[in-house]
């Protein structure tokens, strides 16, 4: 009826609040250690001027049709992918904990709620496809292969989601943080140039002669 119609609009909308929001959240936390690097805590006016911005960039994606966006989606997938092997690389070269494979850190069976709500908005984004469901359907050349690509997609999804996850915690235990990228930039004794690059401050106090 009318009734559950509204209902569904609530929830779906309700969904993609969510997961834009933690998006955001996401895009500011990766700007702030672009431009400033891992050394250095930006100031809240900063943080708020990166969100504004993620807002900004992502409100105009709302209008353009999904064939556009079709190449963002394969970075955001190429990206994990790396996010992945260098995972993998780092685990495998550093040899004691924090951060390696062959030696983990303490592990537990009992859930750890600290932090839980913003990695869980993290991990919804990457599944939340449901208000754009109709659209993806009606934008496909062969809608009649609708079906296979959707059970590929999430079993992509889930395979890359729990290949992170599974190393990160290993790596870290009961001290990984809801980005494990962040982990990786402040642990010592990894090889950062896998990882990371100069933030560009650091790449002018590096020109700046010493006294």
């Amino acid at each position: 009826g009318v009734g559950e119609a509204y209902q569904r609009q609530l929830l779906l909308s309700l969904e993609m609040y969510m997961v834009a929001v933690a998006l955001i959240i996401l895009f500011s936390d990766s700007m702030a250690a672009l431009v400033f690097g891992q050394g250095q805590e930006p100031s809240p006016s900063w943080l708020l001027l990166f969100k504004v911005l993620g807002f900004a960039v992502s409100v105009p994606t709302l209008f353009l049709p999904l064939s556009f966006l079709s190449p963002v989606s394969l970075m955001g997938l190429v990206s994990i992918v790396v996010l992945s092997v260098v995972l993998a690389i780092d685990g495998l070269i550093k040899s004691s904990a924090p951060g390696s494979l062959w030696d983990p850190s303490p592990t537990t069976w009992a859930p750890q709620w600290s932090g839980f709500g913003l990695g869980f908005g993290l991990l919804m984004s990457g599944f939340s496809a449901h208000p754009i469901i109709p659209s993806l359907y009606r934008d496909m050349q062969q809608p009649a292969l609708f079906g296979q690509m959707i059970d590929l997609a999430y079993l992509t999804a889930v395979g890359l989601y729990m290949a992170v996850a599974t190393m990160g915690y290993l790596m870290f235990g009961s001290l990984v943080s809801d980005e494990v990228s962040k982990d990786l930039a402040r642990t010592p004794h990894m090889p950062s140039l896998i990882y990371t690059s100069p933030s560009p401050r650091d790449m002018r106090r590096s020109r700046k002669p010493s006294s």
